[in-house]
């Protein structure tokens, strides 16, 4: 059984996937409608945050733990956005009609959200104020955000979308519903059987006895 997220958690990655890759309605006269579209418009979020809660384990002491990571990663994310807050080293004003109780990143712009996971990729924060896992683990802060990075393009350009109401089932259980608005972006058709594609030359191995070798 699926267990909810807290209402902050959902809208930290919400906000994170927004900075990344957001909407883009300048472009719909040029490119087309499809390229307006965002990661929010995705539910990239969703997928964020099935990712880091299934698939992503840590090692404590000598053993292998799947502990769910988007709750203290969302934790992290709030803990640099309060740190740009308290010093007032944010570069745009604050969107307090955004801010979401328990998570200061959201009220953060866009710039400031990017400058605030920037300061954690340069270990520029109190790594002492960070939630467990990530206090004083500079490294797996440092692999979070380039992991967090990865995974949104992943989410937005894969199929994950396209599952619709099944996105969030086992993958053994979900159904492609309906065609991805990223696949059409990116001018992907779509899997199919029988492409014929070189994939090299066949290998004769030698009969017994010959002195013909395979190189």
């Amino acid at each position: 059984m699926r267990q909810a997220k807290s209402t902050a958690t959902t809208a930290t990655f919400y906000a994170l996937v927004d900075s990344i890759i957001p909407n883009t309605p300048q472009l719909a006269s040029k490119l087309g409608q499809i390229h307006s579209v965002g990661a929010t418009d995705m539910d990239t979020h969703a997928y964020l945050i099935y990712q880091l809660d299934h698939f992503l384990n840590i090692h404590v002491g000598f053993s292998l733990f799947e502990v769910p990571l988007s709750e203290p990663t969302a934790e992290l994310l709030n803990a640099a956005a309060g740190q740009v807050i308290e010093t007032g080293s944010n570069v745009e004003p604050l969107h307090h009609y955004l801010y979401v109780k328990n998570a200061p990143f959201t009220m953060l712009s866009r710039t400031d959200r990017l400058r605030s996971v920037t300061l954690m990729e340069r270990l520029q924060v109190d790594l002492s104020r960070l939630p467990v896992p990530f206090q004083h683990n500079g490294g797996l802060v440092q692999f979070m955000m380039d992991t967090l990075n990865r995974l949104i393009y992943f989410g937005y350009y894969s199929e994950w979308a396209g599952y619709g109401a099944t996105r969030l089932y086992s993958p053994d259980w979900r159904k492609l519903e309906f065609f991805p608005v990223s696949w059409l972006q990116a001018g992907y058709p779509g899997p199919a059987y029988g492409y014929r594609a070189y994939r090299g030359h066949l290998l004769k191995y030698p009969r017994k006895g010959e002195e013909e070798h395979v190189r």
